[in-house]
C-alpha cells in the first residue's frame, strides 16, 4: 500500500518520520539483485536518485510525489575496486573502514617532519601537538599519537651539569656554528659572545643566564651556546664559564672539520651589562670607587653616589689585569676569561650604555631625578 500526501499530513509527528525511514532505507537483498543482473555496467546504469530528507516527507509543498515506487540502489561496496584488499581464504573483499586514507602516495617521514615545523614556528605546546595527532590517527594510521615522537625529544638528558646552586647544560659553540656555517665565506670565525640574567617570572626568584652569540656581522642570527637555571645567579662565575671557555681554547688552537674545511675560532667581543661584567670579571660594580673598567679613576663620593671626572685616567692594560696591579679594581679571584689566549679583556670588553648613560649621567642631570 502506497504511502499518500493524505495519509503523510494525518499521522503523527513519529509516524512521519517512520514514512520516512521507510522510503529512503534500501535492503540488501534488492541491491544484489541489480548487481547480479547487470554486472559489466552497473555505474552508467543508476539512474540519479533525489536527495530526500526526512523532513520533506512531513512537508506538502515539497515537489517531490510520494509514492509507493521503490528505488533500488546497487550496492556499491561488492563490486571490484582496485582499492579493495582481499582477505586470505575468502572471495570478498575485506571491510575497509571509510575513514582511513589511502596512504600509498604519502611520504609520512616528510608529513612529520612538516607538522614539527609547524608546531615549533606556531609556539604550539606538546598537549596540543598530542591531541592533533590523535586526531589525524583515525585517518593516517602510520602517525604517532604523542608530540614528542614527532619532535624527537630525548628522553634522558644526559648534558646537564650542577652548577651551584642551579644546573648548567652546554649545547656547544661548535654544535651551533655548523647551523651558521653556510654564511661564512673563510675559515677563520669572528664570534661575539654575549651573558646577562633574565628572570622567568614576577611569582618566583627563577632565573636564566645565558650564554649567547652570533658571527659577525651576522648579528641578526644569534644563538644559544649554553645556559645556566636556578633560584639566583651562580654563585662562582668561572664555575659556569668552565665549559665554554675550555671549548673555545680547543675551536681557538685545534678548530674544527666541516664540508671538507678546517674551521678556526676567534672571540672579539664579550657584551656584559655594567651588573654582568662585574659578575663575570670579578671586578668592583659600576657603583663603587675604582670601578671604571678602562682607566684607573678612583672616583669621588658627591650626592650620594660615586662620580668619575671627566678626566682620563691611567689606561688599565690586559697585562696589568691578569696581575692585578690595580688590588681596588679586582675582587677575589681572577677570572676565566684570562685562559684565552688571544683575548684583550680590556679592549673587547666594551662599556654599558644603559648603565653608564642612560640611568646614569642622563638620569642624573638630564633629567632631574634624585
Amino acid at each position: 500500500m502506497g504511502i499518500t500526501s493524505k495519509k503523510v499530513n494525518n499521522a503523527s509527528r513519529t509516524t512521519k518520520w517512520r514514512y520516512a525511514r521507510k522510503l529512503l532505507s534500501i535492503s540488501n537483498r534488492s541491491r544484489n539483485v541489480i548487481i547480479n543482473n547487470e554486472p559489466t555496467n552497473i555505474i552508467s546504469n543508476i539512474e540519479p536518485f533525489p536527495n530526500i530528507e526526512p523532513n520533506e516527507v512531513c512537508n506538502t509543498e515539497s515537489n517531490y510525489s510520494i509514492t509507493n515506487t521503490v528505488v533500488e540502489i546497487p550496492n556499491l561496496a561488492n563490486v571490484n575496486d582496485s582499492h579493495c584488499h582481499t582477505v586470505p581464504g575468502t572471495n570478498n573483499c575485506s571491510q575497509v573502514k571509510d575513514n582511513v586514507l589511502d596512504i600509498r602516495h604519502f611520504d609520512i617521514e616528510r608529513m612529520k617532519t612538516e607538522l614539527a615545523e609547524w608546531s615549533i614556528n606556531c609556539s604550539v605546546n606538546n598537549n596540543q601537538l598530542s591531541m592533533l595527532l590523535n586526531l589525524l590517527k583515525k585517518y593516517i594510521p602510520q602517525l604517532p599519537v604523542d608530540g614528542r615522537t614527532i619532535l624527537k625529544t630525548p628522553r634522558h638528558c644526559d648534558g646537564i651539569q650542577p652548577v651551584s646552586p642551579g644546573l648548567y647544560y652546554h649545547f656547544g659553540i661548535e654544535e651551533c656554528l655548523k647551523r651558521e656555517i653556510i654564511e661564512i665565506s673563510g675559515t677563520l670565525i669572528h664570534l661575539v659572545v654575549g651573558i646577562d640574567g633574565l628572570p622567568i617570572s614576577k611569582s618566583s626568584k627563577s632565573q636564566f643566564w645565558p650564554i649567547l652569540g652570533y658571527i659577525k656581522p651576522n648579528q641578526s642570527n644569534v644563538f644559544m651556546m649554553g645556559i645556566y637555571w636556578g633560584n639566583e645567579k651562580p654563585h662562582d662565575s668561572n664555575e659556569f664559564l668552565k665549559q665554554f671557555v675550555e671549548e673555545a681554547n680547543s675551536l681557538f688552537l685545534n678548530g674544527f672539520e666541516y664540508n671538507e674545511k678546517n674551521y678556526k675560532v676567534q672571540i672579539d667581543c664579550f657584551c656584559f651589562d655594567a651588573v654582568a661584567k662585574s659578575f663575570i670579571l670579578k671586578i668592583k660594580g659600576h657603583g663603587a670607587y675604582s670601578s671604571c673598567s678602562k682607566c684607573t679613576c678612583q672616583g669621588t663620593y658627591r650626592s650620594g653616589r660615586v662620580s668619575f671626572s671627566v678626566k682620563v685616567g691611567n689606561l688599565r692594560t690586559h697585562d696589568d689585569f691578569v696581575t692585578r696591579v690595580d688590588e681596588n679594581h679586582h675582587l677575589s679571584g681572577r677570572t676565566e676569561l684570562i685562559k684565552l689566549p688571544y683575548f684583550d679583556i680590556i679592549s673587547s670588553v666594551p662599556l654599558d650604555y644603559m648603565h653608564l648613560i642612560l640611568i646614569g649621567v642622563k638620569k642624573t642631570n638630564g633629567f632631574g631625578s634624585s
